[in-house]
């Protein structure tokens, strides 16, 4: 008999729009909300956290940067963008799921945010 797997909540960041991060099962689910009540989902293999955990390791990126790290060594990859803006967004969900594993974290610049991954 299979055990059905739980999904649980891990931290809920709010930045423009509240971002609810999941583990689920062997995956993370990020899920954003906009002020209208429109939910958007990412659903994301720990593989690919940990692929940008270290690409960014122990750097102060921005989400366009990390999507240019990640971008250029995903090759291998299945992932469900490759390239444009929903790419920006999919990597800006790992890197919410890597603040709330503890593995960075983020501070306010201007009209976007920091993100610090820590060794």
């Amino acid at each position: 008999m299979m055990c059905p797997k739980t999904i649980e909540l891990i931290k809920e960041i709010t930045l423009r729009n509240k971002h609810y991060i999941y583990r689920d099962g062997d995956n993370f689910r990020a899920v954003s909300v906009k002020k209208q009540g429109v939910e958007y989902v990412n659903i994301i293999p720990s593989e690919n956290i940990q692929i940008l955990n270290q690409l960014c390791q122990d750097k102060t990126v921005t989400k366009d940067k990390a999507t240019i790290f990640f971008g250029a060594n995903c090759d291998n990859l299945d992932l469900p963008y490759t390239y444009g803006h929903k790419l920006k967004y999919y990597v800006q969900d790992m890197l919410l799921i890597l603040v709330a594993i503890g593995k960075a974290t983020i501070n306010k610049k201007g009209r976007g945010y920091l993100y610090h991954v820590s060794k």
